[in-house]
Parts: structure tokens; C-alpha cells; sequence
């Protein structure tokens, strides 16, 4: 088994376990919870209603435990892990609006009746949870960032630079040459202190920059 096909295989058992663990989380314990308190309070709830509840906790429980399946399955830095991740994201928060948004609770203690409208929770808690759907994002625009770096620093250094040309005609002086001049030394106070081409940095008495090859001044 060749390395390609063994990240493959990782990358399945990972889709797997993500969706039974999501379907665990979002569906079966929701509906178990549901049937409990319905079968163990005296709540008058409609038969209609409860199947409605039912059907909504499976349909938005299946897109998040899909979506997030689909998120483990592709490899950091492709669209389509973002693009799942965000799906997953927002269904989870249409998820929980739906359970919990409409919710009044009423506590009795004898005389005393206290009501808990929890929409003002509910908005504090989707508001925490969207700002998980940065997550994905941030991490694909890092993960092309440090792609792009990589495939940067695997380039020869003739690549770096127009046809035509060398990084011997490259000259990091401060202020613009003339061809009809020798090309003198400014004092070292006028060097720049890191590489124009690739921007690392240099010591100032450097004649060549140590990361990409660049010729910086002429010696004297």
C-alpha cells in the first residue's frame, strides 16, 4: 500500500467516525431526550407536533452529520473541506434556532411562578457558534498560504527571475543606478537590510543573499 492510498484510507475512517458521532449527537440523543421528557411529564403535546419535531431534528441532523463527513473526509487546504465546514456551521445553528428559539420555560414554587423566555440565550449561544464557521476558513487560507510558500522555496533560483536576465544584474542600492556610472558602494548605512528579491534577511556586509542566491553589491 502505496502513501496515497494509505491517506485515502485515513481520510475515510475519519469521514466515518465524524458521521456516526454527529448522527449520535444530533439525532439519536436529541429524539431519546424528546421521547423521555414527553413519555415522563404530563405535557399536553400533540401527536402531529411531536412527529414535526421529529422529522425537523433528523433532517437537520442528517445535513450537519453528512456535511461534517464530508469535512474530515477531504484534505486541509481544499475548497470543498471550507465549504462543508461552513454548511456544517450553519446548520447547526438552524438547528438549534429551531429547538430552542421559540422556548418558554415556567418554574412553580407554590405560589410563585417565575417564566425563562430563552430566546436572548439562544442568541447568545448561535452567536458563539458562528464564530466557529471562521474556523474552516482560516484554515484553508493558511493552509494555501503555506502551500504556496513551499511550492516558493522548491523553485531553482533561475526561476525566480525574468528570461533574459540574472540575479547578478539585481542590485539592492538605495536610489536609481546609471548604466553610464561604475557601480560604486554606498555607505553601509544605505544598505537595505534584507533582500529585495525574496526578502530575508542579510548582514550588511553580505555580498550574496543566503537564501535565494541574489548578488547584492560588488566587491571592492
Amino acid at each position: 500500500m502505496n502513501e496515497k492510498d494509505s491517506d485515502d484510507r485515513k481520510r475515510r475512517i475519519a469521514a466515518t467516525i465524524a458521521f456516526f458521532s454527529e448522527t449520535i449527537r444530533f439525532i439519536v440523543l436529541p429524539l431519546m431526550i424528546l421521547y423521555l421528557v414527553i413519555s415522563n411529564f404530563p405535557f399536553q403535546i400533540p401527536e402531529t407536533v411531536f412527529r414535526q419535531t421529529a422529522t425537523s431534528l433528523i433532517m437537520f441532523g442528517g445535513i450537519i452529520a453528512f456535511s461534517s463527513s464530508m469535512e474530515a473526509y477531504f484534505p486541509l487546504g481544499s475548497k470543498l473541506k471550507m465549504i462543508f465546514g461552513v454548511i456544517s456551521i450553519a446548520t447547526l445553528c438552524a438547528w438549534f434556532w429551531f429547538l430552542f428559539s421559540k422556548e418558554i420555560i415556567v418554574i412553580t414554587f407554590g405560589s410563585l411562578v417565575i417564566t425563562l423566555d430563552l430566546f436572548g440565550l439562544s442568541m447568545v449561544i448561535l452567536f458563539a457558534v458562528s464564530l466557529k464557521g471562521l474556523l474552516p476558513i482560516g484554515q484553508y487560507m493558511m493552509a494555501r498560504e503555506q502551500a504556496r510558500r513551499k511550492r516558493s522555496e522548491k523553485r531553482p533560483v533561475s526561476d525566480r527571475f525574468p528570461r533574459g536576465s540574472s540575479p547578478a544584474s539585481l542590485i539592492s542600492y538605495i536610489g536609481e543606478a546609471r548604466p553610464s556610472q561604475e557601480f560604486e558602494p554606498p555607505p553601509p548605512e544605505d544598505f537595505i537590510a534584507y533582500c529585495p528579491i525574496c526578502g530575508a534577511g542579510i548582514p550588511p556586509e553580505a555580498d550574496i543573499c543566503p537564501c535565494c542566491g541574489a548578488w547584492i553589491r560588488q566587491k571592492v
